[in-house]
């Protein structure tokens, strides 16, 4: 056949993504045996089979619990000689705070995965993906053991198959068909116990819960062209958990009318879940540009549920988000929570929808220092409306008035291989206070020490945030 130039880039591409070899290059020259023919030699150098990887950081919150994280990973590539990849991890942290109700009091998890990846589609069926790279399959079984100081312990297990390729430079696709959690929660103190007996809504959150569905997820980015003025990136995820146990259920149990039913004895939750972040840059010079993101989410609990489970749930502030304000704290709605419970970190509501834009200007400042000034707008909302969170429905009509406004600078240490960031947030709207008073502009005094207490918030963290 004639030499494609195509091809060329595909051989090396797909190589290349198989990730067992560290060198990968297409060496083609005339054969001298026959005119016009070519010879192509691969050259490949492999890694080691074998790697050991460790992983540190040190953390501090916005809601003032601060301690250290590690992850210690055991790597076997070529596991079968067929580029198979097996992983297997272990993970914990440590977190306390020295300031506020819970210090000297400590919450930890810890936890192994094991992860395994083959460079190819296990199906029953054959399937044509793109050339640029090999598809994978992966099977993943995660752990995790929580202490939550002063509240509960928490189970989670988590098994998932997924299927990954990608149908271009810019486009891929992630399809898990059988994505199973489930939640266990023991030793409840008596402090969450009063909690949990005064908010019903909060308590079948914390329930034990088996979710079991299917997610797929499309990414579609512009940033692997470095020198594109103009790039876009793209992310939209589908989550849709229950339908199938409760298929199971009706056909085994026609008769049961109880709510909320159970499967293997657990109550299984019944939701459908959206979610798109659409990011915008414009480089206006190889250092300086313009970034910004829109984030919209909407999650639907039916069925077997009457609340998207808490780690579905779509939250609002810190670090990654709003970051004029304390962690997971914005919203729903108007609702904010009293003062005296806005350090803990478990009793943060959530919502059904959330809507958050952010917006960066990037620039340069001396070597390796980088500058950042920064917007965030947004909030979270219920479906349904809550006596027990006011304010936190979703309302078409008033929703653009319950938004949370804050702004910032940053500080980034970009070392290219990875960024340490430092954000420091000032509200600028705080949607909880009486109508009319909203807006806390007038009210900004650097000056007053009890002001920089309660409105400056300070992120520390590990890349840029989006």
């Amino acid at each position: 056949g004639l030499y494609s130039r195509l091809e060329h880039n595909q051989t090396l591409s797909r190589l290349g993504s198989l990730g067992v070899f560290k060198f990968v290059n297409l060496r083609i020259i005339e054969d001298s045996t026959q005119s016009q023919q070519l010879k192509v030699f691969i050259e490949l150098k492999p890694v080691p089979n074998h790697g050991i990887s460790a992983e540190f950081e040190a953390a501090t919150k916005s809601n003032n619990f601060i301690g250290p994280s590690a992850k210690l990973g055991y790597t076997s590539r070529n596991l079968f000689r067929g580029a198979e990849k097996l992983n297997i991890s272990l993970h914990g942290s440590v977190e306390t705070q020295f300031n506020g109700q819970f210090r000297g009091l400590y919450t930890y998890e810890i936890g192994p995965q094991i992860k395994y990846t083959l460079p190819r589609f296990l199906l029953p069926f054959k399937a044509r993906v793109p050339k640029i790279s090999a598809p994978t399959t992966q099977f993943l079984v995660d752990y995790t053991y929580s202490k939550r100081v002063n509240y509960f312990d928490l189970n989670s297990l988590k098994f998932s198959l997924e299927y990954r390729w990608k149908e271009s430079a810019t486009k891929e696709h992630i399809v898990s068909p059988l994505n199973v959690t489930y939640l266990n929660i023991n030793n409840i103190s008596s402090d969450f116990n009063t909690v949990l007996a005064t908010n019903p809504f909060l308590k079948q959150r914390y329930d034990d819960l088996l979710i079991a569905g299917i997610t797929y997820s499309f990414t579609y980015n512009e940033q692997v062209y470095e020198n594109k003025k103009n790039q876009f990136y793209f992310n939209g995820n589908a989550d849709i958990a229950g339908n199938t146990l409760a298929l199971i259920n009706e056909i085994s149990k026609p008769n049961n009318k109880e709510y909320p039913q159970k499967f293997a004895g657990v109550t299984y939750a019944e939701y459908a879940r959206f979610d798109i972040d659409l990011r915008y840059y414009y480089n206006i010079q190889p250092k300086t540009k313009l970034a910004s993101r829109l984030i919209l989410g909407v999650g639907i609990p039916y069925g077997n549920s009457s609340a998207l489970p808490y780690i579905k749930g779509f939250f609002s502030g810190g670090t990654n988000s709003l970051r004029a304000f304390a962690i997971n704290s914005v919203g729903p709605g108007t609702y904010h929570l009293p003062d005296s419970l806005l350090n803990s970190f478990l009793l943060q509501q959530g919502g059904d929808i959330k809507m958050e834009w952010n917006a960066e200007y990037r620039f340069p400042i001396i070597a390796f220092l980088r500058g950042a000034l920064f917007v965030d707008v947004g909030n979270t909302w219920l479906m349904k409306d809550n006596p027990l969170l006011p304010g936190g429905k979703f309302n078409i009509g008033s929703f653009y008035k319950q938004l949370a406004v804050g702004t910032g600078f940053g500080l980034r240490a970009d070392f290219n291989f990875f960024v340490i960031r430092l954000d420091l947030g000032i509200p600028l709207r705080k949607p909880w206070l009486p109508t009319g008073q909203e807006w806390v502009i007038n009210k900004i005094q650097p000056a007053n020490g009890s002001w920089r207490v309660q409105n400056l918030v300070l992120n520390i963290a590990i890349g840029y945030p989006f």
